[in-house]
């Protein structure tokens, strides 16, 4: 059942009227699952702590190849969509890898608008929409582009073969980004 909701938003009462059991044994289980480092929790990014633990959460698997062995499932378009949207986190995940507890967040504005991952490094804000495709319209961006606007930043679009920057948002193809994310985690060799 979590496989199935990789990199979507969830509960946990959701998941126990589902599974018709209490939501503490849900958010036991899932705690399990964190510790084996098996999946990873992300909440909405807010400057108020409250806020951000009450509403939905966004589940990710670190290992895409268990999940998708777990789902048993065809791969289609919106599977693919989601692995590359879990293999975007997993890849930020790695490069926070110095932090003993790193949080990675997602965002949503009362209009539903969406950014999929939300990190901080070097005290910025960096927001990034995965759009596994290359035709991207403005309006498939709204969430990224009001996030933007609301902390002043820019946000980076991992899409599938598109390079390109359009005023605050970069694009960038899903291959590109998983090498410079490998490149900035390496340290440079001084010899």
């Amino acid at each position: 059942l979590l496989s199935d909701f990789m990199s979507q938003r969830m509960t946990y009462s959701g998941f126990a009227v589902h599974l018709s059991i209490k939501v503490d044994t849900v958010k036991n289980y899932i705690s399990y699952l964190e510790e084996c480092f098996l999946v990873y929790t992300a909440y909405i990014y807010s400057k108020k702590q409250v806020i951000s633990t009450r509403k939905e959460k966004k589940l990710f698997f670190i290992d895409c190849g268990l999940r998708n062995s777990l789902l048993l499932k065809e791969i289609n378009e919106l599977e693919k969509s989601k692995i590359v949207e879990n293999l975007v986190f997993s890849h930020v995940l790695s490069l926070k890898k110095k932090e003993l507890f790193p949080k990675i967040f997602y965002w949503q504005d009362k209009a539903k608008n969406e950014v999929d991952i939300v990190f901080t490094s070097n005290n910025r804000t960096i927001p990034i929409e995965v759009k596994y495709t290359n035709d991207i319209e403005k309006n498939d961006l709204k969430g990224l582009v009001k996030f933007c606007e609301t902390f002043k930043t820019q946000g980076i679009v991992v899409t599938k073969d598109l390079l390109k920057k359009d005023d605050n948002i970069t694009y960038i193809p899903v291959w590109f980004f998983l090498l410079m994310t490998q490149a900035v985690s390496k340290k440079p060799d001084v010899s």
